[in-house]
């Protein structure tokens, strides 16, 4: 049940017990009066309804029968115009009959006039030609462009019928009139095309000299030529020719103005990052580089000879006449051409010209060296001039196809050359920061806190290193990604290309720490780095001593690249170009390349052995080469005790885990009476330098290994005297009693083996073979290290 008075479902009990229910007797009594007079108003409303549709329902009678009564005399209408349309069609098919007769004959004498007037029109066309001929001489400044339109134009309706008729005797005279004063049109439209060969294509531009011929009335007499040569093939190829030599003459001229000098970068953002002391947003950064880079182009565009500047005189000169020039050759020429398969050669002509204008374009934008936003700024103005030329619907899209696909040819080799020439500075900049690293390396006093001062200088490389990488990345990101061009199509592939020399940059790091001069010739030095600009950045890091420090310097920096750094660099480009899909490194490249950094660290830590070794030789036993000594039964090699401290310190930078000094253990002479075969075995075992060194001890046997047996090769080679035996039996026993302190217990067999073949060496070569006490040695090197 429903107490809805609108519902279907309404339940009128229902609703008026509920009623009574909540309301009084005057709410009743209320109610039925709203009630009452509610159906008074909808009984008036239907006597209203039913009043208008009683009075619309008569109307509609009285129509109908009025319908009737007009369909009727419709009827009789049609039957009479039905009558008159059959009259008039016989009085048609009459008239006709009598008119077919004198039809014909119309027919017959239309046809008559227009042949009359073609033969006219054939025996006057000499007198045409003459008449053209007559103007043009007495004209003083002849313009093709009002000369000869009659002759060209009464060429196709006349020459044909003389041609066919030619061996008629009333046609031949006229014939060859005819041929003899078109041979002179055809004579002064040659010479003008000649006239203007002959010209400097450059007067019109450079000049205020009004030239003879210009290029709009060598088009007439082209066209013209056209109309009334039996060759036209050998019209259209000499213009086109003559044309094309013109357009690149110009660009030439345009091209070699521009001044070949080096472009500098845009705006110099390391000042930038030293205001934000390098607390910075890529965000930021880019903002600031465009903001720049805006300014840049403006002010290089008024300066003369730069790129931009030769643009826009290319766009004003030589675009602007182009477009004039396409439209003729492939609009207005293929109208007049009798055979239509010579219009390739209008398309091939206008590929010529374009293509080698670019390709000009492209060479000196390769010179030049331009930086990105010029590069940018370049394509994005010829890309306009290009889909100016092709406005004109008629030109064929394959066309347009060919000469856009050549140009983005061009785009994409001035490209990948643009990414390389970005990643080439940022390896010299890198070159550059080394550079600085290792001159302060040097100034460092051996009496502050080195590890202090190399991890400084580590945070101020690694800082600059971020930068320099992230503003080369932006550099490409505003060239190959900008939102304001279309010129480039594969976006992805460059996109690779950056992340692939990203990863050639980050090991070109980890090779420029692992080489030293040790080892590495000019010819090595060419295979490394392609680049000459490189290789004279790299010189310095090789013509000058690496000392101690840079050796700690590039291990600490290899070891925060190998863990974070390297990282940081490669996860540059996913932050750089974030609305792009990166690829991200799989986990084997990321393997390959810790390896990669690993041999590095390998390489320079032996490096470190090899210069450390070398120049303990060079400091000790300098008496061997000149075998000038005097005995003095005293310890001469002092100098190695600060040379083995400084190695302790160096270790300790290397391997801050695992530090250790001099330990005193028993006397090397002592130990060496035990398994002294099995330690000269050993020995001529053991390899000079380890190829992993991974730790301590390793770094510390390399060095000593190496020391001692290119101590031992310099004794094989000389003559000791009887002074000399004895004094270097002294400071011998000194020295290895140091290393044999100085080494782990594992190695004392190789140090012990090494003194072994080294004190038998040194006796053989002897001139006297005078032992020394061992008693006095020991006493001498007891009193030594004492006093240290």
């Amino acid at each position: 049940m429903s107490l809805n008075i609108d519902s279907p479902m309404f339940d009128p009990q229902s609703f008026v017990s509920d009623y009574l229910k909540r309301h009084t007797v005057q709410d009743l009594i209320k109610k039925h009066n709203e009630i009452q007079h509610e159906i008074k108003d909808y009984d008036q409303e239907i006597q209203s309804l039913v009043f208008e549709n009683y009075s619309k329902f008569i109307s509609s009678i009285d129509t109908v029968k009025k319908m009737k009564t007009d369909i009727t005399k419709i009827d009789s209408k049609m039957q009479t115009l039905q009558q008159s349309m059959g009259k008039i069609s016989q009085l048609s098919s009459k008239i006709n009959d009598q008119l077919k007769t004198k039809r014909e004959e119309i027919i017959k004498l239309d046809t008559v006039n227009k042949d009359l007037s073609k033969l006219n029109n054939v025996c006057n066309f000499p007198n045409i030609i003459q008449k053209d001929i007559d103007q043009y001489k007495q004209s003083k400044n002849p313009n093709f462009d009002d000369y000869f339109q009659d002759t060209a134009q009464f060429y196709r309706e006349c020459y044909p019928i003389l041609e066919i008729n030619k061996n008629e005797q009333l046609i031949q005279p006229i014939f060859r009139e005819t041929n003899q004063k078109l041979e002179q049109v055809r004579q002064i439209l040659w010479s003008a095309l000649m006239e203007f060969k002959q010209q400097n294509p450059l007067l019109q531009l450079y000049s205020d000299t009004k030239v003879q011929i210009s290029t709009q009335e060598a088009r007439s007499a082209v066209k013209k030529l056209i109309c009334i040569m039996e060759d036209e093939e050998a019209v259209i190829r000499y213009y086109q020719k003559l044309i094309k030599e013109r357009y690149l003459i110009v660009a030439k001229e345009l091209i070699d103005k521009a001044a070949l000098t080096k472009s500098s970068e845009v705006v110099n953002l390391m000042d930038f990052l030293e205001e934000k002391r390098y607390e910075y947003t890529i965000e930021e950064l880019e903002e600031y580089k465009l903001q720049k880079e805006k300014e840049f182009v403006n002010s290089d565009a008024s300066i003369q000879g730069s790129i931009l500047w030769l643009i826009n005189q290319l766009c004003l000169i030589i675009f602007k006449e182009l477009k004039v020039e396409v439209s003729f050759l492939l609009i207005e020429i293929r109208a007049t051409l009798r055979d239509k398969q010579l219009e390739h050669l209008s398309a091939t002509c206008i590929k010529d010209i374009i293509n080698g204008v670019f390709q000009g374009v492209t060479d000196k934008m390769s010179q030049k060296k331009i930086n990105n936003v010029q590069v940018n700024k370049v394509f994005v103005q010829l890309q306009t001039e290009l889909y100016s030329l092709f406005e004109n619907s008629t030109i064929k899209q394959q066309l347009k196809t060919e000469i856009l696909d050549k140009f983005s040819e061009n785009v994409e080799n001035i490209c990948r050359g643009q990414v390389f020439t970005s990643f080439s500075h940022l390896r010299v900049q890198f070159l550059e920061l080394l550079v600085f690293a290792k001159n302060d390396l040097q100034k460092i006093n051996p009496e502050a806190e080195i590890k202090k001062e190399i991890l400084m200088l580590i945070t101020v490389i690694k800082q600059k290193l971020q930068a320099f990488t992230t503003i080369r990345l932006l550099d490409l990101k505003a060239f190959v990604f900008s939102q304001q061009q279309s010129y480039l199509k594969e976006q992805d592939t460059y996109l690779s290309l950056i992340q692939a020399s990203l990863v050639d940059f980050v090991k070109f790091i980890a090779k420029i720490f692992a080489f030293r001069s040790i080892g590495i010739s000019q010819e090595q030095l060419n295979n490394l780095f392609t680049d000459q600009h490189i290789i004279l950045q790299v010189l310095p890091l090789l013509t000058t001593n690496d000392s101690t420090y840079y050796y700690l310097f590039s291990n600490q920096f290899l070891q925060l690249f190998q863990r974070t750094l390297s990282v940081k660099l490669l996860e540059l480009v996913p932050s750089v170009f974030s609305q792009y899909k990166v690829r991200p490194q799989s986990e084997s490249e990321q393997a390959r390349l810790k390896n990669f950094i690993s041999m590095s660290m390998q390489k320079n830590l032996q490096l470190f052995a090899m210069t450390q070794s070398e120049q303990w030789i060079n400091e000790l036993f300098g008496y061997l080469q000149s075998g000038e000594v005097v005995y003095q039964q005293q310890i001469t090699q002092k100098q190695i005790i600060q040379e083995i401290k400084t190695f302790i310190e160096a270790l300790s930078l290397l391997f801050p885990d695992t530090k250790r000094g001099l330990v005193k253990k028993v006397s090397i002479a002592q130990q060496n009476k035990f398994n002294i075969q099995i330690d000269v075995i050993m020995v001529r075992k053991c390899k000079t330098l380890e190829l992993n060194i991974s730790e301590r001890n390793v770094l510390l046997q390399s060095v000593v290994k190496y020391f001692l047996k290119v101590l031992l090769i310099r004794v094989r080679q000389v003559s000791l005297t009887e002074d000399c035996y004895k004094q270097f039996q002294i400071d011998l026993f000194f020295v290895m009693q140091l290393i044999y302190d100085l080494v782990s217990v594992d190695d004392e067999g190789l140090v012990s083996g090494l003194y072994k073949e080294i004190s038998d060496c040194a006796a053989r070569n002897a001139q006297v073979d005078t032992k020394v006490d061992i008693n006095l040695i020991e006493s001498l090197n007891q009193q030594m290290r004492q006093l240290f």
